[in-house]
């Protein structure tokens, strides 16, 4: 996400991340909420959920590993979540809130490019 950021860029960036950790079972991102923020996964395994066709359970649809970016799409659209996303193994989170994404674009900001394509895939050109 940061490749080819000069040292003074990344202590920069450094500044705005609040450290997280959540415990097995604990929800990151609840489906239908408004995220304030985004999240990089320093490590630990986060579960994707979706609810199934019939709305009875919710059905896994991904993993999060180590490098993984969850959260970024509500921050971009300020859209809703679309999935419940919890902490299978205790993880060890960077936040980064909304009000700071705005500091660090103005540092860094193709920062907001990278994002902005990510959630294109996601979503579609919006």
């Amino acid at each position: 996400m940061f490749m080819g950021a000069d040292a003074t860029s990344l202590m920069v960036i450094n500044q705005f991340l609040t450290h997280v950790i959540i415990t097995p079972g604990e929800f990151l991102l609840r489906s239908g909420e408004i995220g304030g923020a985004m999240f990089f996964v320093i490590s630990g395994t986060l579960t994707v959920w979706d609810e199934s066709v019939d709305g009875d359970q919710q059905e896994q649809i991904a993993e999060l590993f180590e490098g993984s970016v969850v959260g970024e799409v509500g921050v971009l659209l300020n859209t809703p979540a679309t999935y419940d996303v919890q902490a299978k193994t205790t993880c060890d989170l960077f936040q980064l809130t909304k009000d700071d994404f705005v500091n660090i674009c103005d540092v860094f900001p193709t920062f907001r490019d990278k994002l902005c394509h990510r959630a294109e895939v996601i979503y579609g050109p919006g």
